[in-house]
Parts: structure tokens; C-alpha cells; sequence
């Protein structure tokens, strides 16, 4: 910023312009470096950080032509600032599409889930069975010697016969099929 700056302050100044060349086609690569040299002191008085060597010549040249510099660099910055905005847009919408995308994903494994545990219920059966404290609990049927289960608070073992929970000390106690 500080580059756009020093040349603007420049253009100002010396008011450069095609006119300025009229009488020599082009100034010398020294003159052009005394030139450039008058100008660095002038901007580093003012703690304007100069241009390069070649970056004073490309403008000075610029403006030998007829061009105007600080149009280009604006042009350039614009052009730039396109760019950004287009590459965060490109961002905003890929990370929509794959929010889209996790999301259905999450949706499909919850439907599955779903359909695995009803497929799972309505080929194991499900009984009523009271427990040790009196209380009606669901326990699956139809499951094989040694299965456990947990019901997000008890656990239950079956023996082949019966079910049976499992108590503290490692015992169980046994539960009843509860009265249809």
C-alpha cells in the first residue's frame, strides 16, 4: 500500500506525463537512476517505503506510453478483489455441499439403524418379563445360551432357560415372564 503511495505522491508532484518526454524518445537507464534515487530520498523523508529499481522503470516507462500507472494497479487490485470473493464463494459453496452430503449421510445411518433394530426386534421377539424389584421390563426372545444384554441400565444374562440379573457381587437374580 505504502508503493501505491510513493508513486501517487509522484504522479502528484512531478505531474509526469507523455509530455515530459517529448524532446528525448527515452531517458537513459542513469538518468532514470538519478531519477529514481531523488525520488527514494523524497519518499523516505516522508516514511514512504519506495519501489524497486525495475518497479520505478516499468511505471516511469508506463507513463512514457501514455498509460497510467496507478489505473493499472487499480485494475490489478480489482481484479484481485474478484478473485477472492469468487474463491470464497467457491469455498461457501463446497462446504455447504458437504455439509448437505454429512448430514444425508447421518440421516441414512439413523434410518438404518433404525430398520437393523426393528428387523432385529421382529426376528428375536421381544417378552415382558417382571424384574427383581417388581417392575415390568422388556427382555429380547428367542436369543442363545450365554447372551447378555443392557438396557442403558441393567445388564441381563441368559442361561439357556431363564434370564437373570445381574446384581452387584456378581449374582444374578432371576427374572419372571410377566402375565400377558
Amino acid at each position: 500500500m505504502k508503493n501505491i503511495i510513493c508513486i501517487w505522491v509522484m504522479t502528484l508532484v512531478v505531474g509526469f506525463s507523455s509530455s515530459i518526454f517529448a524532446d528525448a524518445n527515452r531517458m537513459s537507464r542513469d538518468e532514470l537512476y538519478a531519477d529514481y534515487q531523488y525520488w527514494t530520498k523524497k519518499a523516505a523523508r516522508q516514511g514512504i517505503t519506495p519501489p524497486s529499481f525495475e518497479q520505478w522503470v516499468k511505471w516511469r516507462r508506463m507513463q512514457e506510453s501514455g498509460i497510467d500507472p496507478l489505473a493499472v494497479q487499480r485494475q490489478q487490485m480489482q481484479n484481485q478483489q474478484q478473485w477472492w470473493q469468487s474463491h470464497q464463494k467457491r469455498k461457501r459453496d463446497m462446504d455447504s455441499s458437504h455439509d448437505t452430503h454429512n448430514r444425508g449421510w447421518y440421516q441414512d445411518q439413523q434410518r438404518k439403524d433404525a430398520a437393523m433394530k426393528r428387523w432385529s426386534d421382529g426376528f428375536r421377539g421381544q417378552g415382558k418379563y417382571t424384574g427383581p424389584n417388581g417392575k415390568t421390563i422388556t427382555l429380547p426372545d428367542g436369543v442363545n445360551r450365554g447372551d447378555n444384554y443392557y438396557d442403558g441400565k441393567n445388564s441381563y444374562y441368559f442361561d439357556g432357560y431363564n434370564w437373570y440379573q445381574r446384581q452387584p457381587g456378581g449374582y444374578g437374580t432371576r427374572v419372571y415372564k410377566a402375565p400377558y
